[in-house]
């Protein structure tokens, strides 16, 4: 599917006009970038229609929009239904449950829609209910996908014409007229909200932007008829105060001034929905209410409306967004994987040929260091022969001449040429023995090496010909560089 781009086309078309209104997003009012109204004569039952739609499509790029398309008022029928609800889910449900009881249909050829019009109290609404056989949505569909264009939503005229009103001010008792292509709309609102609707297919369809006086004719008949079954079936005292003729496709100033007295009361263009329009005012021709009705519900998301699209068309296109979203995914999966492979194995070729150059390095420095090897070895034999390797007795001596003369003997002497020395002994005070160890770390160390580890193992006092007597021990471990 192509994608979308930012703007919103709300096309209209019928068996003798294609109208378009092309708007750029952006609240509040509306910024117009093209209006386009395009006549002919195109029948239903072959494919003049659809080629003329695919022409037009491709003429004003509407591949590249949003584009909304608006059911006439004459080809679905209306109800106003107070349903025990506010919920439009439960409401939904109701509608279609009622819909068999609107129209002599079964349910199953037919299609939904409603429009909550009021909440009311006790948890219930006033809804409009919007049934329409399931054949009129089909054509219209059919129509479109074979000119190569698959609407975003389908819009019902009134919904789109309560909009434009409301938007507008819409005040008081109101009727609003609008010709669209092959019907008569008429839809009375009372302070903004819908009161009344009818919709007539013309017997005059519109060949052109002027109308014959037949069409004038029927016009006023539709009118004045429909404006006396409100005022009759309402109650109200004089109806609706005045009249504005709107229409995407007819100059209806000019009609509005002449069908006026055939109205017996005022009647005038509705001028004042065009000023919705903020930019690209001058773009748009006539007074195309619906259209911009259209255009304030699309670019609206919160606004209340009855979607007409099919919930088997739904749910087939999210379907099919669904495969796109996951064929999108798996593209990506696809190609990070394809990207991850080609970093991994350029980093392997690095590593690689990193390695490689190392090996040469290391192949030239291998006669190098197999000569400080050697050289080495002989610096260690020489150093093990110039070294002064001290024997039992000459430890031994060097302890004995480092122990005083009186208040200490060594009672035993024990040597493990792979471990350590081991002396035993006893002493009348601690500091014979005391000092005796620190002068075999000093002095004793100085001469042999080995005599530097020398500590204390333990000290214990006992009495002997009522004196006191030390018994220590001595304990020199050899490090395995000293030890011989």
């Amino acid at each position: 599917m192509a994608r979308k781009g930012s703007s919103i086309s709300i096309l209209q078309f019928g068996p003798s006009v294609i109208s378009l209104l092309k708007v750029k997003p952006g609240l509040p009012g509306l910024k117009v970038t093209a209006s386009e109204v395009q006549w002919g004569e195109w029948t239903g039952g072959d494919d003049s229609l659809s080629e003329a739609l695919a022409k037009f499509a491709d003429a004003n790029a509407l591949s590249r929009d949003r584009v909304f398309t608006v059911l006439p008022r004459h080809e679905a029928t209306l109800r106003v239904l107070e349903l025990p609800s506010q919920s439009d889910e439960e409401l939904e449900g109701m509608v279609r449950l009622s819909a068999e009881e609107i129209v002599p249909f079964p349910l199953e050829e037919l299609v939904t829609g409603h429009c909550i019009l009021e909440k009311l109290a006790h948890g219930s609404s006033k809804v409009l209910a919007v049934v329409v056989h399931r054949d009129v949505i089909e054509k219209h569909l059919s129509v479109l996908k074979a000119a190569g264009l698959l609407p975003a939503q389908i819009f019902l005229s009134t919904d789109c014409l309560t909009a434009a009103a409301k938007e507008a001010g819409s005040t008081g008792l109101e009727a609003f007229v609008h010709l669209s292509p092959g019907g008569i709309e008429v839809l009375v609102l009372k302070d903004g909200q819908f009161a009344y609707g009818r919709g007539i297919a013309a017997e005059h369809a519109w060949t052109g932007p002027e109308m014959d006086e037949a069409a004038r004719t029927e016009l006023a008949s539709v009118v004045r008829a429909s404006l006396s079954t409100y005022q009759r079936e309402s109650g109200e005292g004089d109806g609706a105060k005045a009249v504005y003729l709107s229409s995407e496709c007819v100059d209806t100033a000019e009609l509005a001034a002449a069908l006026g007295d055939a109205f017996d009361r005022p009647c005038s263009d509705a001028s004042q929905v065009a000023k919705i329009v903020r930019q690209g005012g001058h773009k748009v021709s006539c007074t195309p209410a619906v259209a911009i009705g259209a255009a304030l519900i699309a670019q609206s998301p919160g606004s209340r409306y009855a979607g007409l699209l099919p919930e088997v068309e739904l749910k087939r296109r999210e379907a099919a967004s669904s495969r796109l979203r996951l064929a999108r995914v798996a593209a990506m999966l696809t190609v990070a994987a394809l990207a991850l492979s080609g970093v991994y194995w350029q980093a392997v070729s690095q590593r690689t040929a990193y390695i490689e150059e190392l090996d040469l390095r290391a192949e030239a420095l291998r006669p190098l260091a197999r000569s400080v090897k050697t050289k080495r070895q002989h610096l260690k034999m020489l150093q093990r022969q110039v070294e002064r390797e001290a024997t039992v007795l000459e430890l031994l001596g060097s302890i004995a001449g480092l122990a005083p003369d009186e208040g200490l003997n060594i009672t035993r002497f024990t040597y493990d040429r792979k471990s350590e020395i081991s002396l035993r002994g006893r002493a009348l005070q601690t500091q014979s023995f005391e000092a005796l160890i620190d002068d075999i770390r000093g002095k004793g160390a100085d001469t042999f090496a080995q005599l530097a580890q020398a500590q204390e193992e333990y000290r214990t006092v006992a009495r002997e010909r009522q004196r006191q007597v030390w018994d220590f021990a001595i304990t020199i471990p050899f490090s395995q560089e000293g030890a011989r």
